[in-house]
């Protein structure tokens, strides 16, 4: 990367999340959850950022983007240095770690991961202003965040990625089966039966485990009522989503709340 280049980039990247997020953002919903967490410790923000990382998911990566951009919400190093240049910079090379070593233990292979690092490490050397280093930061943070995504879908065809992305994007909202295959001009049946060939999932089994799985993130990092977790999510019902939620992980959420607690 080139320096004059990234920062480019990367405003054009944040104002077009930004405007994206605006559109579709569920402003209560989020507000509900981070009001539970804002007496939270700077760990616990520092692992409740991480984890987008370990989903994988861009879309929800772009949502804490915009909100973390408008309202320099993330978790926070110590002083480093008296210089603000060289605060910023040391506060960038203890991101990128971080973000390098959580892909690596959710599965990224080291190689891939390491050359993301020392890219992003070699173009802060280069890097004389203090805007662009934080949003130096935010891009390692979102490119990591995409090429997990990119590296667990890799072996899938086209239009079953496809079908996944989609999902990602729409997590928020009802998904069908008929509007994935509308997605990708194949029929209902032929898209179940390719999607679990290619995944070991039904698109519907597949949709289900998504939202679960991002409903365990925000238990493991909020503390949301059930209602709210169900309507985030798009459930039919709360008593739905808790039952939904202990079929995959053996627990009714309110259990695995107190299980956490």
């Amino acid at each position: 990367m080139k320096a004059g280049i990234f920062e480019e980039k990367s405003n054009k990247h944040l104002k077009e999340v930004t405007a994206k997020i605006r559109e579709r953002y569920r402003a209560s919903t989020y507000a509900q959850l981070e009001e539970t967490a804002s007496g939270d410790s700077n760990r616990v923000k520092e692992k409740r950022f991480l984890s987008f990382i370990a989903l994988g998911n861009t879309v929800l990566a772009d949502e804490f983007l915009a909100r973390a951009y408008n309202k320099q919400e993330s978790f926070r190093f110590g002083v480093m240095s008296t210089s603000s240049i060289q605060q910023a910079r040391y506060a960038t090379v203890a991101s990128v770690t971080l973000f390098c070593r959580t892909a690596i233990d959710n599965g990224l292979p080291e190689n891939l991961a390491y050359s993301i690092s020392d890219s992003y490490l070699l173009h802060l050397d280069e890097t004389e202003s203090i805007e662009e280093i934080q949003f130096l930061s935010l891009s390692a943070f979102r490119e990591y965040c995409q090429v997990m995504q990119d590296w667990r879908l890799q072996s899938c065809r086209k239009e079953i990625k496809q079908c996944c992305e989609y999902i990602l994007l729409h997590i928020h909202e009802p998904i069908s089966l008929t509007e994935l295959a509308e997605l990708v001009n194949l029929s209902p049946n032929h898209l179940s039966a390719l999607f679990l060939k290619e995944t070991s999932f039904r698109p519907t089994e597949y949709i289900r485990a998504q939202k679960l799985n991002y409903a365990r993130y925000i238990l493991d990092n909020y503390s949301p009522t059930i209602a709210t977790l169900a309507n985030l999510l798009a459930f039919p019902s709360p008593s739905a989503f808790a039952r939904q939620f202990k079929q995959q992980y053996g627990l009714t959420p309110t259990e695995y709340q107190r299980r956490k607690e």
